[in-house]
């Protein structure tokens, strides 16, 4: 059933079909419990299939997209200036061009100021796609 209609034309469907799970990990570079979450949830998931009946059921029956770090700037950024004493906590925490991408994305109830940076288009563009 299409469930509503983009600006473009396009049509946003759900219902029958393939069923899609995204998760997202590491908008926050210095944050790097999502992002290792995420993987260990991938080698778990290899690991585990033909072998454990519920992921052998999920994995043949969703696409689960994992995509460990929206930030690979900042958790590269992070993880170079773990041993300086004299960092911030907060590095890593911003993209390569000093944008929180957590505060990036279009707010309904609030203005965002400057301009909306490839990381946060693309996580846009993946969301609403059925890829």
């Amino acid at each position: 059933a299409v469930v509503s209609t983009q600006s473009t034309g396009r049509s946003i469907k759900m219902g029958k079909g393939t069923q899609r799970i995204k998760l997202i990990g590491g908008i926050h570079g210095n944050e790097a419990v999502g992002r290792e979450s995420l993987i260990n949830l991938v080698q778990y998931l290899c690991t585990a299939y033909k072998t454990d009946d519920l992921v052998t059921k999920l994995l043949d029956n969703l696409d689960i997209h994992i995509l460990p770090s929206m930030n690979p700037d900042g958790f590269a950024a992070a993880v170079y200036d773990v041993d300086d004493k004299t960092s911030q906590k907060t590095t890593g925490r911003r993209n390569g061009a000093s944008v929180d991408l957590n505060r990036n994305f279009p707010d309904q109830f609030q203005d965002r100021a400057g301009e909306i940076q490839p990381e946060t288009n693309a996580i846009m563009n993946w969301t609403i796609s059925n890829n």
